[in-house]
């Protein structure tokens, strides 16, 4: 049974601290907030963290898929779904990367496997880099590159016309304008429907944290500094946003296996082509402990 994991947590950059979880709705003040998980099956852990237009509700396929046999945890990002946005001090992967460490440490989970899905991918490589040890496998799906700007740097336009849209259109516009993109060119109106959908669940305030957070990593910079044997990259063949080429060349860069290609489906691969992706990620554990065994 899936169960909804609600955690009171400070998230004034001053005073974080995490308290215990609850399965009830946390009651919030003026420095309360909420970081909210969606939890189920026992085992090892499995860490599922989102892109920019998605949530912990876009997993579903993957909690039926791998749940009979490992703990699959997936979080709502600040400011997504029912998490709190951020309150001050920065929007960077290392912020998001400790929030990260300290959920994990309240939920009892130690060592784990974590997908990072686009811009989750920058999360999730940080967090690999400031906690080495608490990661057994490291796998990457259409990884975000980042931009790596620094903190008193403008926004580029491209991010800047990010935030014009959720600000000027809503949610619900931005996901009618972008969420076909997520896609392969082929896909149906139902699967667009559900894109939008998830899309459209976001808030302006957790969106604009995210695209900060886009512009401030480096997933080069990172991986550079991790174990090459237990990162796999994944692509997807009609990806538009992450093209398979991008992911290819990262993988050159830093000498990491071939990438995983899935098959008939775009940047929402976990949605388009669900069996697709449990595959490619069943086959990088695989990959990942055969490299572990030798």
């Amino acid at each position: 049974m899936r169960s909804i994991l609600i955690f009171s947590l400070i998230l004034r950059h001053d005073t974080r601290t995490l308290r215990s979880p609850s399965r009830s709705r946390a009651k919030r003040d003026r420095e309360l907030g909420t970081l909210t998980w969606l939890e189920e099956g026992q085992g090892q852990p499995l860490i599922l963290l989102h892109g920019i237009g998605s949530d912990a509700g876009s997993w579903g396929s993957q909690f039926t898929a791998f749940s009979a046999t490992r703990r699959v945890l997936a979080w709502n990002a600040p400011g997504y779904a029912t998490s709190s946005p951020l309150e001050g001090g920065p929007k960077n992967p290392t912020r998001y990367a400790e929030l990260l460490a300290e959920s994990l440490n309240a939920l009892n989970v130690g060592t784990c496997a974590i997908v990072g899905h686009s811009l989750g991918a920058l999360t999730a490589a940080r967090f690999m880099r400031l906690y080495p040890d608490r990661v057994s496998a490291l796998l990457l799906s259409s990884p975000a590159s980042g931009y790596g700007q620094e903190e008193q740097d403008d926004l580029l336009p491209a991010l800047k016309e990010r935030l014009t849209d959720v600000e000027t259109l809503g949610p619900a516009g931005m996901a009618a304008k972008r969420a076909a993109r997520t896609l392969s060119p082929g896909a149906g109106p139902d699967l667009v429907h559900q894109a939008a959908e998830a899309m459209a669940r976001v808030s302006i305030t957790g969106y604009r944290d995210a695209v900060t957070l886009l512009s401030r990593g480096s997933l080069s910079a990172d991986l550079s500094a991790l174990p090459r044997d237990k990162i796999r990259l994944i692509t997807a063949e009609h990806d538009q946003i992450i093209k398979p080429e991008r992911v290819h060349a990262l993988a050159e860069e830093r000498h990491l296996p071939s990438p995983t290609v899935i098959a008939h489906a775009g940047h929402a691969s976990y949605l388009e082509n669900p069996s697709g992706f449990t595959a490619a990620i069943e086959a990088c554990l695989a990959s990942v402990a055969a490299s572990d065994e030798a």
